[in-house]
């Protein structure tokens, strides 16, 4: 009981997975990113989305926890342990049966991680994602720093 209470200050956090970034840059000019965003903290699929403009950059195609919804400065990338399938461009005849949904680590195993959806209830193969062999490296830095 003493742990969900010293973790409690999360529910003050706000989920989103980011969808893309975008780059503004003008001659003499610092850059600026911005942040096409969905707010996960939702009761239901229909997430809502909304664009932050930032002197700073997060990784695209991630879920990351925010202290505020107004700024990506403050945040912890959950990735690969929470991925967003929605963002994934149906692109290839593989990709086709990616089911759009939240998806959270299950186990890793033989370099493949596996993910049980939120909304999915059969299980899928998430191999085809554009950044599984990204996710699968994060896990194995993960892996190394903590085993």
């Amino acid at each position: 009981m003493r742990i969900l209470k010293e973790l409690g200050f999360l529910a003050k956090y706000k989920l989103v997975s980011v969808r893309s970034i975008s780059v503004e840059k003008h001659r003499g000019a610092d850059a600026r990113y911005t942040h096409l965003i969905n707010l996960l903290n939702s009761a239901n699929s229909d997430f809502k989305a909304q664009e932050l403009d930032e002197m700073v950059f997060t990784d695209s195609k991630s879920v990351l926890l925010l202290r505020t919804s107004k700024s990506i400065v403050e945040n912890l990338n959950l990735s690969p342990f929470i991925i967003d399938t929605s963002v994934e461009r149906i692109d290839t005849k593989e990709k086709m049966a990616i089911k759009k949904d939240i998806f959270l680590y299950s186990s890793f195993r033989n370099d493949a991680i596996e993910y049980l959806g939120t909304e999915a209830t059969a299980k899928h193969d998430l191999r085809p994602l554009s950044t599984y062999a990204m996710l699968v490296e994060d896990m194995k830095d993960f892996m190394r720093v903590f085993n």
